[in-house]
């Protein structure tokens, strides 16, 4: 509804300039409004007890966006027909994944900075986590729109797309490694999660575990 709306706007803009409409279909229409619908599903998690590490903020992240691309290319196919669902799941999808790891990776810090009590970064991660996903759809988008009118532009679509691939690789691949918790531990849970008897000492204990 809210990408209706802001396309019937700018068509009644009546913008001259080919590529400036790509730009604000691509980042203000498709790229805003559809990362940050997925940000405010994405933080419905903030206060769940299984948010615990920082990389299932990735895992979340990606979640939402494969959701929403399912959801998006069904809507594509029904429209336009098999041929293009199926050439959106070689581009498209994977798009809105990577998207969605490197949201994840910012709402992660964003979390790791709340446990820490650092408020300032926490709201910043929070921005970053909207607005870099925004700025690398939109990227996608009117490289997409700009190939239909000039051929030209195929070819950095498809580096584009494959600049995506390698980074969001590579991003999920550092960020497991590197994973940290992100909320307090007790004794009581540690010993529940590791499926081990808790040892008498800690027996009348219930404090953070990793303090």
């Amino acid at each position: 509804m809210v990408e209706l709306i802001l396309s019937t706007i700018i068509e009644r803009l009546n913008v001259r300039n080919v590529y400036l409409g790509y730009f604000l279909e691509a980042f203000v229409v498709a790229g805003l409004t559809e990362e940050t619908c997925k940000f405010l599903f994405l933080r419905t998690t903030w206060r769940s007890p299984a948010f615990d590490y920082q990389f299932d903020a990735i895992v979340y992240a990606v979640m939402v966006a494969l959701g929403f691309a399912a959801f998006e290319n069904v809507k594509y196919v029904y429209s336009y027909g098999f041929a293009t669902g199926l050439v959106r799941a070689v581009t498209a999808v994977p798009g809105h994944a990577i998207f969605g790891v490197f949201m994840g990776y910012f709402y992660g810090y964003a979390k790791l900075s709340d446990y820490w009590g650092r408020d300032e970064d926490r709201k910043a991660y929070l921005a970053l986590s909207v607005v870099v996903p925004v700025l690398m759809h939109g990227c996608y988008d009117f490289l997409a729109f700009a190939q239909e009118s000039d051929g030209r532009f195929t070819l950095l679509f498809y580096a584009y797309l494959i600049a995506l691939y390698v980074f969001g690789i590579l991003r999920v691949n550092r960020s497991a490694r590197a994973d940290r918790r992100v909320s307090r531990e007790t004794v009581f849970d540690y010993f529940r999660r590791m499926q081990y008897p808790v040892p008498p000492q800690y027996r009348d204990r219930n404090d953070d575990f990793w303090r």
